[in-house]
């Protein structure tokens, strides 16, 4: 029998699922030609020797594969002849099977730059390690109020760190969150922004008609006008009598205003409170602005 290949069993390369080894002849063939050599590889999980290939007596290298990522290996080889197998050149120490790079750290967690009715625009700060191997792309993940599950709705290039969101559902409460890629895979997912409502930035008020209605009312009786209010920033809200007198909570009126919505409440009416009520929007993008009637007999 021949004597086993001359070492040491060299590993040239190691990635996730392969490892390319290489050895050289036996310094003894044992008295007749060297036929092949027998390669085996250890999971160092289970102990067990299993054949991973064979080659023909003029190759001194081989890639074993495949290899289960992230698990460790020995390899040997074994040279033979018609008088049988040698012993086995054995590697020195189990190595890692992983690619030579890692997946990205995760990227910063994105802002939202800019939205509207249908859209969100977003940007964030790259990882801190690309993991040793180029950033291909960023994936943006969006993930509505009312579900548990993350969908892919973005994908740029790896050198860019902001993206616009389009399609998007209005007055949908959603939140987004990025990943980064290279060749080893996606990264861990960023943090998530806080929960944001899909709804225009730059909306002019408008005032909702529907409860503004002119009314005829005998003394003493009370009345409540409820008022929908749209627009972005949401609009301030004031009362007044006339053009001229500003209205404000007193033992006969009760205003309450928050987004998107006003009441004012007239309590115990008098002759003198009838005339024209009027309620008026404001923000940054302009001004809306309704009269109401209200008659007291």
């Amino acid at each position: 029998r021949p004597a086993r290949p001359a070492g040491p069993l060299q590993i040239e390369e190691v990635k996730a699922e392969k490892a390319v080894i290489k050895w050289d002849t036996p310094k003894d063939t044992g008295g007749s030609e060297i036929e092949g050599y027998i390669i085996e590889k250890q999971d160092l999980e289970t102990g067990r020797w299993v054949p991973a290939g064979e080659v023909g007596p003029h190759d001194r290298k081989f890639t074993v594969e495949p290899l289960t990522p992230k698990k460790k290996y020995n390899f040997r080889v074994k040279a033979k002849n018609k008088e049988g197998e040698s012993e086995a050149l054995t590697s020195d120490k189990p190595v890692l099977a992983k690619n030579p790079y890692d997946e990205p750290a995760k990227p910063g967690k994105p802002e939202i730059t800019d939205y509207d009715n249908t859209m969100v625009d977003l940007k964030w700060s790259a990882p801190s390690s690309d993991g040793g191997a180029p950033i291909t792309n960023y994936v943006v993940e969006m993930k509505d109020k009312l579900s548990n599950d993350w969908k892919e709705v973005l994908k740029v290039d790896g050198n860019k760190t902001e993206g616009k969101v389009t399609g998007l559902q209005e007055n949908a409460s959603v939140q987004f969150r990025v990943k980064a890629i290279n060749k080893a895979g996606p990264s861990e997912p960023s943090s998530e922004t806080p929960l944001h409502i899909v709804k225009h930035r730059n909306l002019k008020p408008y005032i909702d008609r529907t409860n503004l209605n002119n009314v005829v009312l005998k003394v003493g009786r009370s009345h409540k006008f409820e008022v929908d209010i749209r627009g972005e920033p949401p609009p301030k809200v004031t009362w007044s009598f006339g053009e001229d007198v500003k209205l404000s909570n007193n033992e006969f009126i009760k205003i309450d205003n928050r987004d998107y919505h006003s009441d004012i409440y007239l309590n115990k009416l008098t002759r003198k409170q009838s005339g024209k009520y009027i309620i008026t929007a404001v923000n940054a993008s302009g001004k809306d602005s309704v009269s109401v009637d209200v008659t007291v007999l």
